[in-house]
C-alpha cells in the first residue's frame, strides 16, 4: 500500500463515521483529531478557517477506546506528518483550509457535507475524490442544497471526481448481529417497554418548523407528556460536544438554557460517542420511535439506517424545499409523520428499505476500492 492512510478528525459529530472507518479498513489507518484553529490558505472571498472543536475529555475518550489515534494541535506538525501520506481521508473540511496535503485526497462529504466548498476546491487539487452515499445525492433532484454559487455544469465538469458508494448501512449490519432485546439489556433499557427516542434540538430559524423557542418548548414537552401517558420510556438525545456547546451560549438555544423544563419527563440521556458503532446507533436500533422535535438530520441518517419510524409533530413544513434532499423525500414519501398511527408505523416499515437503497449504496468493498485506488 505504500505509505500510511489517514483519517482526519474535526468534528465531535463525525467520531462515530471514524470509529466505523478504522473497524471496516482492509489496511493500517491513522486517526489524526485535528485540534487546532488555523486559518485557510486559498484567500476565498469567504473565509472559512479550521477550528477545534473536539474537547479533551472526548479525545481521551477516542483514544482509549481505538488503537491509532493521534492529537495534532499545530498545522505544522500536521503537515509534517501528511508529508508522506499516501491517501487522506476527511470530511473534507481540511481540503479547502489546507493546500493539498496528500498524494491522494478523499473527502467524505456523503450527504452533501461542505459541497459547495469541495467543488470550489477541485480546481486546486491533482487528485481528490469526493465520496457521496450514492449517486442520488449528485442528481437534480436535490437541487440547489450546498451548492453555493456553483451550477450542475461545473458538477458535471468534475463528475468523476464524484463516487456514490456508501458505508454507513454497515453498522445496520453490525447492530442486527445482537437483538434489541440485547442491546437494551446491555443499555440497561427496559426490554418490555416502548421506547421513543426524542432528538432534543431546536434548528436554525431558517430551517425550524417552529415560530420561536417557546413554541418548541411547549410542543415538545405536550407531546413528550403524552407518549408518557402511552408507556413510551423516554431516551434523550442532545449534541453536547465542545463546538455544539460554545454554539449554544451565543445563541441561548433551548437545547441547554430550557432542558431543565423537560428533563423530569426524560428516563435516559444518551449524549455520547462511547463504544461502536456509537450510543445514538444502539439507542435507535433498540427504538420503537424516534421524536423529531424539530428539523434534524437524524431522520434520514441514523434513524433511517436503523429502520426507526419517524413522528414529528408538525403543521405545515413551510421551509421545505430548502430541507436536506433525503429529509424532503421523506416528507414525500410519507416517512416523517405527524399523526402516531399504527397505519404510519406500518407504512414506514413497508417504505423504508426503498428509501435507504435510493439514498445509501451500501458496498464496503468497493467503498474501499475508490478510496484506495488511483
Amino acid at each position: 500500500m505504500g505509505n500510511d492512510v489517514i483519517c482526519l478528525l474535526n468534528q465531535p459529530r463525525d467520531i462515530s463515521l471514524v470509529k466505523l472507518i478504522k473497524e471496516i479498513s482492509p489496511v493500517p489507518i491513522t486517526i489524526i483529531v485535528t485540534n487546532f484553529s488555523d486559518k485557510d490558505e486559498y484567500q476565498w472571498s469567504k473565509s472559512k478557517n479550521l477550528q477545534q472543536c473536539i474537547s479533551d475529555s472526548e479525545t481521551q475518550s477516542l483514544v482509549n477506546e481505538i488503537d491509532g489515534v493521534m492529537v495534532c494541535k499545530k498545522a505544522p506538525v500536521l503537515k509534517d506528518y501528511m508529508a508522506n501520506c499516501e491517501v487522506c481521508i476527511s470530511r473534507g473540511r481540511e481540503f479547502f483550509v489546507f493546500k493539498e496535503i496528500a498524494k491522494r485526497n478523499v473527502a467524505l462529504s456523503l450527504n452533501r457535507c461542505y459541497f459547495n466548498r469541495l467543488i470550489d476546491v477541485l480546481p486546486h487539487y491533482k487528485n481528490m475524490k469526493v465520496i457521496m452515499n450514492s449517486d442520488k445525492w449528485l442528481d437534480k433532484c436535490c437541487g440547489n442544497f450546498m451548492m453555493g454559487n456553483n451550477s450542475y455544469v461545473e458538477l458535471e465538469k468534475n463528475r468523476n471526481c464524484f463516487k456514490g458508494v456508501d458505508v454507513l448501512g454497515y453498522n445496520y449490519e453490525w447492530l442486527k448481529k445482537e437483538t434489541k432485546s440485547q442491546i437494551r439489556h446491555r443499555l440497561q433499557i427496559p426490554i418490555g417497554s416502548k421506547i421513543a427516542f426524542i432528538s432534543f434540538r431546536m434548528a436554525q430559524k431558517e430551517f425550524s418548523i417552529h415560530r420561536d423557542a417557546n413554541t418548541f418548548m411547549s410542543t415538545t414537552k405536550r407531546e413528550i407528556e403524552r407518549l408518557k401517558e402511552n408507556g413510551y420510556y423516554i431516551i434523550s438525545r442532545r449534541r453536547m460536544g465542545q463546538h455544539d456547546m460554545d454554539y449554544y451560549k451565543v445563541t441561548n438555544a433551548p437545547d441547554i438554557s430550557r432542558y431543565g423544563e423537560i428533563s423530569h419527563l426524560v428516563d435516559m440521556e444518551m449524549n455520547g460517542s462511547d463504544g461502536f458503532p456509537g450510543t445514538i446507533w444502539e439507542g435507535l436500533y433498540a427504538s420503537d420511535l424516534l421524536l423529531l422535535a424539530d428539523i434534524s438530520g437524524i431522520c434520514h441518517y441514523e434513524a433511517a439506517l436503523c429502520r426507526c419510524p419517524v413522528y414529528m409533530p408538525f403543521d405545515t413544513i413551510h421551509n421545505i424545499n430548502e430541507l436536506n434532499p433525503a429529509t424532503r423525500d421523506m416528507f414525500k414519501r410519507g416517512l416523517i409523520f405527524n399523526e402516531l398511527t399504527e397505519e404510519n408505523l406500518e407504512h414506514y416499515q413497508i417504505k423504508i428499505e426503498e428509501f435507504v437503497k435510493d439514498w445509501y449504496n451500501t458496498n464496503v468493498d468497493l467503498f474501499w476500492k475508490e478510496v484506495l485506488s488511483d
